[in-house]
C-alpha cells in the first residue's frame, strides 16, 4: 500500500494541478468510464468543451514511468452529447485506431457505431414516448469491392416490451423470433432511486441479481451482482466522490478479490480532467490517461 501512495504522490507532482474537481463525469448507474456515454452534457455544453485528447503513459512493477505515442480523443456536439471517441495503440505489434461514434434521438442514445478496416457494425435502438428502448438492431456495414458501394445487412433485431408499476417496471425481450426470452425487473425505492435489477434467462431459469446502493448524498456507492441464491457477489463496482460530488474513484472487485483500482484526477485552478489512473491489482501494472488538450467551441 506504502508502494502504491508513492506512485500516485509522485504522479501528483510530475503531472500539474491533479487534484479533484468540477462535476465533469456523470455515474447514476455506474457508466463511468464505460462504452455508454458517461460525460455531464451540462457541462460541457456549458463549458463550449467540443474535445479532449489524452495521452497514454503506464508503469511497471519496478520500472519509471513510460510515455507512448497513442493517445484517446473525446468529441462532443454543441449539446455536450459525446458523438465520437478513439484511440491508437498496439496489441499485436502493429498500430491500429478504434473509432466508436454516437448518434441521439433527443437527449437518449439512438446508435452506437464501431468501424473497422473493412466496414462498420451499429447497434441502432428505437425508443417510445417514454424513452425506454423497445427494439435494438444490429447492422453491418461492409464495402464489397473497390466497384461497388457498399451493403448494409442486418445482423440481428430483438424487440422489447415494458409494464410500468408504482415503483417498479418490467421489461421483457424477445429474440429475433419474435419469441420471449429474458425478463428484466426495476425496483425503485420511495424517493426514486433504483434500487435492484433483476435479469431472468426465461429458457434457463438463470437469474442474475444487481444492486445498487447510495452515500448519504444519493450518489452511487456501490453495484454488486450475483447469481439468485448465492451469497457471495460475482462482481462489486464501489465508488467514492470528494466534497464536491466529482467520482475520484472507483475500485472493482471479481470474488471478493479487489483487482483494478481506477483513480480520477482533476486539475486545481480548472475543475477539468486531467487523468485517469488504472492500476491493476495483482501485478501493479498502471495505465494512465493524461489529458493535455482541450478544445473548446467558439
Amino acid at each position: 500500500m506504502k508502494r502504491v501512495r508513492s506512485v500516485i504522490l509522485l504522479l501528483l507532482f510530475t503531472i500539474p494541478g491533479l487534484f479533484a474537481g468540477a462535476q465533469m463525469l456523470s455515474n447514476e448507474l455506474g457508466e463511468a468510464f464505460t462504452d455508454t456515454p458517461f460525460f455531464n452534457t451540462d457541462f460541457i455544453a456549458r463549458n463550449h468543451i467540443h474535445r479532449l485528447k489524452g495521452e497514454f503513459i503506464y508503469k511497471k512493477q519496478g520500472e519509471m514511468m513510460q510515455p507512448t505515442t497513442f493517445y484517446y480523443v473525446y468529441e462532443f456536439d454543441s449539446l455536450g452529447r459525446l458523438v465520437l471517441k478513439y484511440e491508437t495503440r498496439t496489441d499485436d505489434g502493429t498500430r491500429d485506431t478504434t473509432f466508436m461514434q454516437y448518434a441521439y434521438s433527443g437527449d437518449e442514445l439512438a446508435a452506437l457505431t464501431t468501424f473497422d478496416r473493412e466496414g462498420k457494425t451499429s447497434y441502432r435502438y428505437t425508443l417510445d414516448d417514454g424513452n425506454h428502448r423497445v427494439a435494438e438492431s444490429i447492422v453491418r456495414t461492409f464495402y464489397a469491392d473497390s466497384l461497388h458501394p457498399s451493403r448494409e445487412i442486418v445482423l440481428n433485431k430483438e424487440t422489447m416490451t415494458w409494464q410500468l408499476a408504482d415503483r417498479q417496471a418490467k421489461k421483457t425481450v424477445y429474440n429475433s423470433y419474435g419469441l420471449p426470452y429474458k425478463e428484466v425487473f426495476y425496483y425503485y425505492d420511495e424517493r426514486g432511486y433504483l434500487s435492484s435489477r433483476e435479469e431472468f434467462l426465461m429458457t434457463t431459469s438463470e437469474r442474475t441479481i444487481y444492486t445498487y446502493e447510495y452515500n448519504e448524498k444519493g450518489y452511487l456507492a456501490a453495484l454488486k451482482r450475483k447469481k439468485a441464491g448465492s451469497d457471495s457477489y460475482e462482481e462489486e463496482l464501489r465508488f467514492r466522490y470528494d466534497e464536491y460530488g466529482n467520482l475520484i474513484e472507483k475500485h472493482l472487485y471479481k470474488e471478493g478479490i479487489f483487482t483494478t483500482d481506477t483513480q480520477f484526477l482533476y486539475n486545481e485552478k480548472s475543475r477539468l480532467l486531467n487523468a485517469i489512473l488504472i492500476r491493476e491489482v495483482k501485478t501493479n501494472f498502471i495505465l494512465i490517461l493524461r489529458f493535455k488538450e482541450y478544445d473548446y467551441f467558439n
